[in-house]
Parts: structure tokens; sequence; C-alpha cells
């Protein structure tokens, strides 16, 4: 369920080629893990290219990609993850094939007691 910003959200990004290029399979992989509440993509300016999920998320990918550029400054590595926890969830923010990645999730901390 890949959506583009700018259009609703009932409308989806269709590809005619086969659906193997590094972003298609990076979003699919994230999307897919237990607990994940949306998955934001933002290309090398920081804009949205890309979200599935929670659609409100969407609207943050440009302050997950300063994040994690500012974060890269800090540790000297551009390829870092990022993780910010609260006590509802969690985002992950990484790098990969170009684009940056943010990763909602639920807090597996608090999801259940034992």
């Amino acid at each position: 369920n890949l959506q583009l910003a700018g259009r609703s959200p009932t409308t989806r990004m269709e590809s005619k080629g086969p659906k193997d290029d590094p972003f298609t399979i990076a979003l699919d992989r994230s999307s897919a893990e237990a607990g994940v509440l949306g998955v934001v993509t933002a290309d090398a300016n920081g804009l949205c290219v890309g979200a599935t999920g929670n659609m409100r998320f969407r609207a943050a990918a440009g302050h997950v990609f300063e994040v994690r550029k500012h974060f890269a400054k800090l540790a000297g590595d551009n390829d870092v993850s990022v993780q910010i926890e609260t006590t509802t969830s969690n985002i992950t923010i990484f790098r990969k094939d170009g684009f940056t990645f943010g990763v909602l999730s639920k807090n597996q901390s608090n999801t259940g007691k034992k």
C-alpha cells in the first residue's frame, strides 16, 4: 500500500515493471514487521516520496530526514540508525539506498503485562 505525497489516500502508485527496486523492497520489509503502524520515506531533499500505514506520519518526512541528518553529523557516520522511544511507540530512522526511512511501531515493552 504505497501512497504518494500530494495524492488522495486512495491513490496508489502503479508500477509497470517488477516491484524489485530498492525503494519498494525496503518499504515492504519495513511495513511487514510485527507492530509497525506506519512507514514514511524521504528523498535526498527531505520530501515525502512514499508512506504506508498511519498517514498522519507522512507529514513527518522532513522531520525524520533532518533528525537522521543531524545525528549522522554528530556520530560521523551517514548510515547510522536512530531510535526514538516514547511510552506508546518507537520511531526508527535509517538510510537505505539513498532514501531515509522512518518506521513508526508500537512500543513492545508496554503492549502486554506478564
